[in-house]
This record gives structure tokens, sequence and C-alpha cells, in this order.
């Protein structure tokens, strides 16, 4: 089965890189009912520069791109089984988490936050998180299928 590239017009295709050349990364990759989405950030679509702003404005940049992504892929929040975040300094978790959590509204999904550890939580070397995602299924249909993605399609048969 062959993938498909996602193409939001609405959220850039990536950043800090040169923008007078085409990236050869993709905004999203669908190969059967799974979507994975690459990294967005807090890049204005239009000139790919970080908007202006603390970390409140920053994330609701970073998770209006991510839905206009998945928008594109025919996805939305309900969709997304688990999240990567790397925060520049995690003493901004707080604010973070509230936008995230109105962001997100009623979904629930899996998420790893990393970022630069406090003084206080030097001494903690490492965490560890594990992932695994089981598809909505029909058992009269289609056995559960597992995979290792970010973003699952809804299984529709």
């Amino acid at each position: 089965m062959p993938k498909t590239v996602v193409i939001a017009t609405d959220a850039p295709v990536t950043g800090f890189t040169d923008r007078a050349v085409a990236s050869p990364i993709a905004q999203a990759v669908r190969f059967d009912k799974m979507l994975f989405v690459s990294g967005q950030g807090p890049l204005d679509p239009l000139t790919k520069q970080v908007v202006e702003g603390d970390i409140e404005a920053q994330t609701h940049r970073t998770l209006s791109n991510l839905r206009n992504v998945l928008a594109a892929a025919g996805a939305d929040f309900s969709n997304v089984v688990n999240m990567r975040v790397i925060l520049r300094d995690v003493r901004d978790f707080g604010k973070f988490n509230e936008v995230f959590r109105k962001e997100i509204g009623v979904e629930r999904v899996s998420r790893t936050c990393v970022g630069e550890l406090p003084t206080a939580m030097a001494s903690m070397s490492r965490s560890t998180a594990s992932r695994c995602s089981i598809s909505q299924h029909d058992p009269h249909r289609h056995p559960p299928s597992f995979f290792p993605a970010r973003v699952c399609g809804k299984n529709r048969g």
C-alpha cells in the first residue's frame, strides 16, 4: 500500500531550514489508517518565524498548527494517540499544560513531556515511556491492530 503525503496550507511545512529551498520533510504521512505527523512548533505558517509571546502564545500557535495538519488529513485531536512535547524550560510546564488542557478539550492522549530540568530535579537522569495503541475494531471483521504511531485514523472498516 502506498503512503500519502498530507499538505496543510495553513501550517508551516518545516522550520529552521533554508526558506528558499523546498523542505524534504512532510507535514504528515498517511499509511493505511495510520497518520504520522512531523513535529510542529510555534511558527507562523506564512513567515515560518517563531511567533512573538510567552509560552501560552507559543503553545496556542503550535497546537493550532497541529490541528491544521490533522484537519488536512481528515483527522482531529480525537484521533491522536500519543504526543511528545519538548519544552525549552520545564518551569513553563504549568502554563503549557493549562493551554494544552484547553486546546485538547475532553480528548485524552498519552503524552511525554521533556525539557531542561530545574536545578531541584537535576539528580533525575532519565525517564522512560512506552506506547502502544489499539485501534477501535469490530471483532467480527478485523482483529485488533497494534501500531507504534503518534496519530491513528479511526478504524472505519
